[in-house]
């Protein structure tokens, strides 16, 4: 028995050194042909098969009663798996053509552990689900463990009643291919959420991405998207952290959403984003202050027009609010893959070629973009602060509304928040009514102009005077109001708006320029959500 101990032992720390230095952590791979394993487990019906230690069944939950390394396969149309390790128990969790159905509750659930690794084995297709509904409903994936999901397989998580991954403490994605079907929140944890790889696609009857935080404990509540592909269509929010969301690299497409992406402070320092929504595009508002949207609990919850909720399950009648990760023996996370306790998502200097900017204020949210490429399509406003609105980098597309009770852009005048543009390339477009432009404290060029109305399909271009084209957009609704605001531009200057087949000459008389009708009550209205 002992040297089946120490033998057990060994295997682990060579899987730990595998997954956290090896191919298999970039979602590249997971354990090889060598690999010694704690157990093997076959699903098959509605019993278990397994060599190895740590494992028992009785009455269709089957168990996992220590640290070590599991292989699971096969399939249970009804079953449960749970993790029993130990508060310092560390799992990692191999599934390699594993398919579990649960009506009880989750079909696998992390009930004792510290840290739990589920990799996809390379090839493999899983699937875990729960069609547990009402008082019984449950998450396809529960744990109270920080979670690390990663692999060169696919994972599909299903639940008909609530999340489809719910973590007490973090979750991090690093690789595989995750698709999720949830009555509730894609992806959902307390202390926080990181993207750093993978292949993400999430239909939620609410948010996509939800990070709770805890005032018991500091620097929680927040996401970061590193990294990975995501496409996302939710009821409510397509992303929403309740401190900071960050996103500095990979690719992040909404669908569809009442809002966008939405926390107390929004820094966009890289990546790809592509954002439909409703209501607002991007609100950066202070924790608890956003309202509930008029369709809380009312004809919108449920999943998102359109979407296929899962099979057998029915859209709930209300929405109800749900409830760091380190290596054994002293080991470090290979660089930004695993989560670290406490702090927000890396402390981001600005992005490569941003400018620093002072748009220290008092007030309560910041939404900042200083890189990447960001299209916004939105009902409401486009971009939202309730403080400051900073672009200092990137390429900004905002198709804003076309109700002039919005703006494309907005930002939280009446908290003494500013709308500066210090860099970056900035288009927004829409009703004139609440619209905005950069203040006379931005450190690049730009112009408002309000009075050429336009329709969907239109081409709105803007031209230098000698005939350079320095953008060029169609637009997706109809409006008046064009922003924009590019280095290119210069004190001085004539420019030439062209929108559809009437075009205007604008003189750049200063540092901000706003031009054609009055804009009216933009910025006087302390419209917030």
């Amino acid at each position: 028995m002992k040297n089946e101990t120490i033998a057990a032992a060994l295997a682990f720390v060579m899987l730990c050194v595998l997954v956290l230095f090896g191919d298999a952590y970039g979602g590249s791979g997971t354990a090889d042909a060598e690999t010694v394993w704690t157990a093997e487990i076959t699903l098959t019906g509605d019993t278990a098969e397994w060599t190895g230690d740590g494992v028992t069944l009785e009455d269709g939950v089957l168990t996992l009663g220590g640290s070590g390394t599991y292989r699971l396969t096969g399939t249970w149309q009804e079953g449960r798996i749970v993790v029993e390790a130990g508060k310092k128990g560390y799992v990692t969790l191999v599934l390699d053509g594993l398919d579990v159905t649960s009506s009880t509750g989750s079909a696998l659930e992390i009930a004792s552990c510290s840290r739990v690794t589920v990799l996809t084995a390379e090839g493999s297709e899983n699937r875990l689900k729960s069609t547990a509904q009402g008082d019984d409903a449950a998450s396809a994936l529960v744990t109270k463990a920080d979670l690390l999901l990663d692999g060169a397989g696919s994972l599909t998580l299903v639940s008909a009643g609530k999340h489809g991954v719910q973590a007490a403490d973090s979750l991090t994605v690093s690789g595989g291919t995750l698709a999720i079907e949830a009555a509730k929140a894609g992806l959902r944890a307390n202390d926080f959420i990181r993207i750093t790889g993978g292949g993400i696609s999430v239909t939620a009857g609410e948010d996509g991405l939800h990070a709770d935080g805890d005032e018991s404990k500091p620097d929680t509540g927040w996401i970061e998207i590193a990294g990975g592909s995501l496409v996302i269509c939710a009821g409510d929010d397509g992303v929403h952290a309740e401190t900071k969301l960050t996103v500095s690299g990979g690719s992040l497409t909404v669908t569809e959403s009442y809002e966008g992406l939405e926390a107390e402070e929004i820094v966009i320092l890289g990546g790809d984003i592509d954002v439909t929504a409703e209501d607002d595009g991007m609100n950066a508002a202070a924790a608890g202050s956003s309202a509930e949207p008029d369709f809380a609990g009312g004809e919108r919850a449920g999943m998102p027009e359109g979407a296929k909720p899962p099979e057998g399950m029915e859209p709930p009648e209300g929405m109800e609010p749900a409830e760091g990760m380190e290596p054994p023996g002293g080991m470090d996370f290979p660089q930004g893959a695993g989560p670290e306790k406490g702090g927000q998502p890396g402390d981001f200097a600005p992005g490569e070629g941003a400018k620093e900017t002072d748009s220290t204020s008092a007030a309560p949210a910041l939404l900042r973009i200083s890189g990447g490429t960001v299209r916004v399509h939105a009902g409401g406003d486009g971009l939202d602060s309730n403080g400051d609105l900073v672009i200092e980098g990137g390429t900004v597309v905002v198709d804003g509304p076309s109700e002039s009770m919005n703006g494309a852009l907005d930002s939280g005048s009446e908290n003494g928040g500013s709308l500066i543009a210090s860099g970056g390339t900035v288009l927004a477009v829409g009703a004139s009514g609440m619209d905005e432009c950069f203040g006379e404290d931005s450190a690049q060029v730009s112009f408002r102009y309000a009075g050429l109305a336009f329709e969907a399909g239109d081409v709105i271009r803007v031209s230098l005077s000698d005939g350079t084209v320095l953008f060029e957009h169609t637009a997706k609704d109809s409006g008046d109001s064009v922003v924009f605001s590019s280095p290119e531009l210069e004190e001085g200057q004539t420019v030439i708006l062209q929108v559809g087949e009437e075009e205007t000459e604008i003189q750049l008389t200063g540092r901000t320029t706003s031009a054609g009708q009055s804009a009216g009550f933009a910025g006087r209205m302390g419209h917030r959500r």
